[in-house]
């Protein structure tokens, strides 16, 4: 009787630290997705604060163009 409930514990016990184990495991996964998705932003923002810049200096140029002529 005794070696049953020492194996049943055992069992709940394994059972407990496989859990804890997959759910860290689970959050580390987010977390590496939630880094990637704000690596994907920083990239968007970078690519859209770049594309600002050249279309002003193009538009600088057009007015500066224009006051010239």
């Amino acid at each position: 009787m005794d070696t049953l409930i020492i194996i049943v514990l055992g069992i709940i016990v394994g059972l407990t630290i496989n859990y804890y184990l997959v759910k860290g495991a689970v959050e580390n996964e987010m977390s590496e997705f939630e880094i990637q998705k704000y690596r994907k932003q920083q990239d968007i923002e970078y690519q859209i604060k770049t594309t600002n810049d050249i279309l002003r200096k193009i538009l600088r140029k057009i007015d500066t163009n224009e006051k010239n002529n």
